[in-house]
This record gives C-alpha cells, structure tokens and sequence, in this order.
C-alpha cells in the first residue's frame, strides 16, 4: 500500500553554532505518522521519525526517505513503514558562515525509486 499526502509545510526554526568550531547544534523535529479511525474521532500512532534540521543547512532541497519508528519500545515496528519527506531551508538572517553536522539519520533506498 501507498498513501500520498503532499501537505507543505511552513515553519520558522532558529538555530545556533558552536562559536568556537562553526558546527550547528542539533534541532531536532519530530514527524508522527497516525492513522485516522472513526472517521476522524481518533487515531492510532503508525510511528515517527526524527529528523535534525541541522543537517539539512544550506542544501536548498533534499530528500530523505525513513523506516519509521514505534512508539512502544516494547514492540517494535512489524512493518517497514516508509516516509519519504523533501526538506528545503532557507536562512533568514544570522553568519551564513557555519558548518553542518554529519549526517546520522537512519535513512533508506527505495529501489527505482529517484531520491
């Protein structure tokens, strides 16, 4: 099963560097993927994935595909969840001058799939 849901969304962040080294500290943004039940009067959590914003710095658009997460860390995810989200940043005012922190997302490759 695929499910599409292109909803754009707009946000402010502000982000600081280490002085000293350049390098950004973590922001962290939290994506939760629920399933709608009762017709909208409730939900189940399908699960999430943390994304740091940092990262994604001065890259203009980039891709990003993630196994989900569960909730309940006593079970674990059954499924291989996939949510595949586009992250474009823009710097609104601050040192254009900073250094972005290696990546360590868990991310994944969809075979035939362009990132």
């Amino acid at each position: 099963n695929c499910v599409r849901w292109k909803k754009k969304f707009t946000f402010i962040c502000k982000m600081s560097a280490n002085p000293t080294t350049g390098l950004l500290d973590p922001c962290i943004c939290r994506v939760s993927v629920r399933k709608e039940l009762k017709g909208g009067k409730a939900y189940s959590k399908l699960g999430f994935t943390d994304l740091n914003l940092a990262e994604f710095a001065g890259s203009g658009l980039t891709v990003r595909c993630c196994l989900l997460e569960g909730y309940d860390t006593k079970n674990t995810r059954q499924d291989n969840s996939i949510l595949k989200v586009t992250i474009g940043m823009s710097l609104l005012s601050g040192d254009p001058c900073f250094k972005t922190p290696p990546s360590t997302a868990k991310s994944v490759v969809i075979p035939g799939q362009d990132s």
